[in-house]
């Protein structure tokens, strides 16, 4: 333990390959210290009550590797893996299903009426469920594309996204515009995440084989 310094290295990342040859990075104790030190500082909470994460990114990336492992350990934390099955074959149907359950969520907005209590934790569930699917479109790319095309699909699948979300206040202001119920608009606006699951299904089926091969090719190569 005396031997160990900031400048030790702790672990070697592997990066996603996405524009080249994944490269070995050099990750130190020093820099993961520093890491987490700027977390403590910017979340004053994780100082007051060790942190609760359930987790579903590979740690062969530095948000699931470096971010989530490192606060929990930084800080005496509970970590849970979440048993959602990221292995070969199983990333898409995930994925399909936390969008089927992000579009339930939003039509159930519309449903709750003025129950303020109730409204609140269907907001909550219905964030939560958006920001899972999105953050798990790198590791669908990775398993359904070839390395050398993942960054541009990743960018592309973002950006849309993006214009999706800003198309959506002009279709809910135009909604409201035309006396549409509240109910409805947010059924409405469900229909996208319906129509993702339903493609990410077709796209497993269609392509169950090529799904499977490079799932494998990523985890062993991360590992």
């Amino acid at each position: 333990m005396d031997a160990i310094g900031p400048d030790t290295i702790t672990k070697f990342l592997f990066t996603s390959g996405s524009t080249k040859l994944p490269k070995a990075v050099i990750n130190t104790h020093g820099m993961w210290c520093a890491n987490q030190q700027q977390m403590r500082q910017s979340i004053p909470s994780l100082q007051e009550e060790p942190p609760i994460l359930i987790d579903w990114l590979p740690w062969n990336h530095t948000f699931g590797g470096n971010h989530n492992v490192g606060l929990v350990l930084d800080n005496g934390g509970t970590f849970y893996i979440d048993d959602g099955k990221p292995t070969p074959g199983a990333q898409a149907p995930c994925g399909r299903g936390r969008r089927a359950l992000t579009a339930v969520a939003i039509f159930a907005i519309g449903q709750v009426g003025n129950a303020v209590g109730p409204l609140v934790v269907v907001v909550f569930v219905a964030g939560t469920l958006m920001n899972m699917s999105q953050s798990s479109l790198p590791a669908l790319a990775a398993a359904f594309y070839p390395t050398q095309g993942r960054a541009t699909g990743v960018a592309w699948m973002m950006g849309i996204g993006r214009f999706g979300g800003i198309a959506g206040s002009f279709i809910v202001a135009e909604l409201s515009r035309q006396n549409v119920s509240f109910t409805d608009i947010f059924a409405i606006m469900a229909v996208p995440g319906v129509i993702a699951a339903v493609a990410l299904a077709i796209k497993q089926f269609a392509h169950p084989a090529v799904a499977a091969d490079r799932s494998l090719r990523v985890e062993v190569l991360g590992h």
